[in-house]
């Protein structure tokens, strides 16, 4: 999945909504349909419209089958990447689409919502989507959301064969604070 840093403000909460790492179903669990989360999207207060400030923390990144030395090299490379805020503009015709409307988009690929649970001010989420070249992407998202402020969690586990040690695991935090009105 990508965002652009203009949709990232509906699309951190809303990717929280369509987001979320798969494992450990339980035999009772089965995967939402679309009608099904977005139905319980319409439970989120949506954010208002506004500036938002984003910023990423890595928590954790994983690739096995390389030197800890190299993995360690690349961690503080995503770190100092993902460490870098932006700002964006939120309009009123962004938050008015809602994150029925993400989770419509999100549903055009190849993924599956495994878990979706969310209330107005939280989510639970999982999601996997399967890519070009053999590459397989779970999203485990949770987190809180306020009109003006969204931190998630968000534990992304991709697999490709093309990949060292054929897998990336990545934790990260994602903060979206809203800090005055657009110019």
């Amino acid at each position: 999945m990508r965002f652009s840093a203009g949709h990232l403000s509906v699309a951190l909460p809303l990717v929280a909504l369509a987001a979320l790492a798969g494992c450990g179903k339980s035999a009772d669990d089965k995967p939402k349909s679309v009608d099904e989360v977005m139905e319980e999207a319409k439970a989120m207060e949506k954010p208002e419209p506004g500036k938002y400030k984003s910023s990423v923390k890595v928590l954790d990144f994983e690739v096995p089958g390389i030197p800890a030395e190299q993995a360690a090299q690349m961690k503080q490379m995503m770190s100092g990447v993902a460490s870098q805020s932006h700002e964006f503009c939120l309009k009123p015709e962004d938050v008015e689409k809602g994150f029925e409307e993400m989770v419509r988009k999100t549903a055009e690929g190849k993924c599956t919502f495994d878990k979706f649970d969310a209330s107005a001010n939280t989510i639970d989420a999982k999601m996997t989507c399967e890519m070009e070249q053999g590459m397989a992407s779970t999203i485990a998202m949770n987190g809180t959301t306020t009109p003006t402020k969204s931190v998630m969690i968000m534990d992304v586990e991709q697999k490709a064969p093309a990949l060292p040690g054929g897998a990336i695991h990545m934790k990260m935090e994602v903060t979206n604070e809203r800090i005055g009105d657009c110019s």
